[in-house]
C-alpha cells in the first residue's frame, strides 16, 4: 500500500523521504531500494569510519522527528501545506499535526480514532501492536526483494516478518 503511494507521489515529482527512527544506513537503504529521494533516520557517531557507540545527535522519534521534517522542509523549499505524511504509529503525531495530507497506515486504535475524528486518511486494517524492525523492514518494503534479490521481507500477521537473506530464513515475533 505505501510502496505503491510512493511511485504514485514519485510519477508526479513529488519528493518522497523515509523518515525513521532506525539508523541512517538501514533508512537509506530501503530508501533506495523503494525509489525515494532520500531518507533521515537516526545517526551514530563514528571516527575515522569506526562507529564510537555514541548517537551524533537525538534519536529521530516524536518531536524530533516533527523538528527533522520541518528543517528538511525548510532546506528543500517545501510548503507542509501541500506535503504529506504516512505512519503507522501514535509516536508520529507531532510529524502528522504538520503536514497537509496526513495518512494512517495499518494504525493501532489509538492512531486511527484521532485520524477518523481529524478527518484524515487512513489505509489497511488497524493492528494490535506495531514494533520497529516490522517499520524499518516490513512496512517500508511490504513484501518485496532488494534490487540484488539478497533480502526478501514480508509481513504475515500482526508481529511477525519473515525475513530471507541468501537463502536463509528467520522469522521474528513481537513479545506483547
Amino acid at each position: 500500500v505505501v510502496a505503491a503511494s510512493i511511485r504514485r507521489h514519485a510519477r508526479k515529482g513529488d519528493q518522497t523521504w523515509l523518515v525513521t527512527a532506525s539508523p541512517i544506513e538501514i533508512a537509506d537503504r530501503i530508501a533506495k531500494e523503494l525509489g525515494m529521494t532520500g531518507a533521515l533516520g537516526t545517526q551514530a557517531a563514528h571516527v575515522a569510519g569506526v562507529y564510537t557507540g555514541e548517537l551524533a545527535g537525538p534519536i529521530l522519534h516524536g518531536q524530533n522527528k516533527a523538528r527533522a521534517v520541518g528543517v528538511l522542509a525548510d532546506v528543500e523549499g517545501l510548503d507542509l501545506l501541500r506535503c504529506a505524511a504516512y505512519s503507522d504509529s501514535i509516536n508520529d503525531l507531532p510529524m502528522l499535526v504538520m503536514v497537509g495530507h496526513p495518512t494512517v497506515v495499518n494504525a493501532n486504535r489509538r492512531l486511527r480514532q484521532i485520524a477518523l475524528r481529524n478527518g484524515w486518511q487512513v489505509m489497511g486494517s488497524p493492528l494490535p501492536c506495531a514494533w520497529s524492525l516490522y517499520d524499518a523492514l516490513g512496512r517500508a518494503v511490504q513484501s518485496g526483494t532488494s534490487s540484488d534479490g539478497r533480502i526478501q521481507a514480508s509481513f504475515r500477521g500482526a508481529g511477525i516478518l519473515d525475513l530471507r537473506a541468501e537463502g536463509q530464513r528467520r522469522a521474528f515475533r513481537v513479545q506483547r
